[in-house]
């Protein structure tokens, strides 16, 4: 039986993506949460939440689908029916990588 997520890692990925929405950052600086004490990027707190299946909580999922409102029925897609931490983390990468090779103020 897989571990679930433990609950630092679930905060700090939640944290993740209100720090994204809150940010507008360039490629060269990348948002970052604390985890852990520790100071970690967005992307390091995401390939840390991938492995964990565990259903994401409603609250976050909500979050999660204001990062492409203009895109948001196939952002919801890509989390599907049921999203996990797996699927989140995974969409929160894609946007974060798009967000670095976009013009400032794009995305």
């Amino acid at each position: 039986m897989k571990e679930p997520i433990p609950k630092d890692l679930a905060d700090a990925f939640e944290n993740s993506v209100l720090e994204f929405l809150a940010s507008d950052y360039s490629a060269l600086v990348e948002p970052i949460v604390e985890f852990r004490g520790r100071k970690e990027p967005l992307t390091a707190i995401c390939f840390m939440t991938a492995q964990f299946d565990d259903p994401l909580p409603e609250r976050v999922a909500a979050k999660l689908y204001h990062v492409y409102p203009e895109h948001n029925a196939p952002f919801k897609a890509g989390l599907g029916a049921k999203p996990s931490y797996a699927r989140a983390a995974l969409c929160l990468r894609i946007a974060i990588n798009h967000r670095k090779f976009q013009p400032a103020g794009v995305l």
